[in-house]
């Protein structure tokens, strides 16, 4: 048999479209043949419905979702995971039946969060029946089986807490727009939208207070020396001090050195940042805020 050689070369990934692919093959005479053909690969897609926690601004406003999506026994590793980012439009909180195109692939499940203001949710109804068109939802009250994506965290890690709060003070009546599409700054405390950072949105950070991101698609190990820890109770501001975070400070309304929900009852009294506290500057918006999770103390 003669060898033949492709370009693309064979076993090559094709993007979406169509790829042209030619190949050639010689003969021990030193004579040549070609041939060249199409493959054309169409997107998958996935539609999805999509609703945050109330009270949320009537809108529409725009939002940047991510999305990230989960092979988790794929053939040559453990696990495959893609992630696409969407702008998605919502009015009264809500998104529903949109659809937008996604890498190919055996998907198994997906998540979806709005990293500058939800926990994490999944898709437990992610499903195909094709393999080319999903779909799957992200809506309802978690308390009675839903999935919609909880405001109040601030910080874009898997909890809301009292650093959550602490950002949330940092904004407190600072300059906001109703939407953040992708590529907005961070941090922005404007969680419902309506372009004002206030009290309304403080609820969020309030009543959703130690919510925790439901779980992941894939269990990831945990790397060398690494502890998961729930929700920050309480943080001393030395230990703010040094994890970079002392601009989170003024939110230690009572003055007592320690941020934590005294504090937070303090704010809903009335009781505002002091402009004598000497904390530095807070990192100028689109700086990402760095995790804090490790040796916190997780209880007052």
């Amino acid at each position: 048999m003669l060898p033949v050689t492709c370009t693309p070369a064979s076993g090559s990934p094709f993007g979406t479209g169509t790829t042209q692919v030619v190949c050639s093959s010689t003969n021990s005479c030193g004579l040549t043949g070609s041939c060249a053909f199409n493959v054309t690969v169409n997107p998958s897609s996935v539609t999805t419905s999509i609703e945050f926690s109330p009270a949320v601004a009537a809108g529409p406003i725009t939002r940047c979702i991510t999305f990230d999506l989960w092979d988790c026994d794929a053939v040559g590793g453990p696990q495959r995971h893609s992630t696409v980012e969407q702008n998605i439009s919502f009015t009264g909180g809500q998104a529903t039946n949109v659809t937008f195109d996604i890498p190919g692939g055996g998907w198994d499940c997906m998540t979806a969060r709005d990293p500058l203001h939800t926990l994490l949710s999944t898709a437990t109804d992610f499903a195909t029946l094709d393999g080319v068109n999903f779909t799957g939802t992200f809506t309802g009250d978690p308390a009675a089986g839903g999935h919609w994506l909880v405001g109040g965290n601030l910080n874009g890690d898997d909890f809301i807490d009292v650093l959550d709060f602490g950002v949330f003070v940092s904004e407190f009546l600072a300059p906001a727009t109703p939407n953040s599409p992708c590529g907005a700054p961070a941090p922005d405390g404007n969680v419902n939208g309506d372009g004002v950072i206030d009290l309304v949105d403080f609820v969020f950070v309030q009543i959703n207070s130690f919510a925790v991101s439901e779980p992941n698609c894939c269990p990831t190990p945990l790397a060398s020396g690494q502890t998961q820890e729930g929700p920050i109770r309480s943080i001393s501001i030395r230990d703010l001090q040094r994890r970079g975070l002392y601009y989170l400070a003024p939110a230690d309304l009572n003055r007592d050195g320690v941020l934590d929900d005294l504090d937070i009852i303090a704010f809903m009294n009335g009781v505002r940042p002091s402009r004598e506290y000497a904390a530095p500057k807070k990192p100028r918006r689109g700086t990402q805020l760095r995790d804090v999770r490790g040796d916190s103390k997780s209880g007052r």
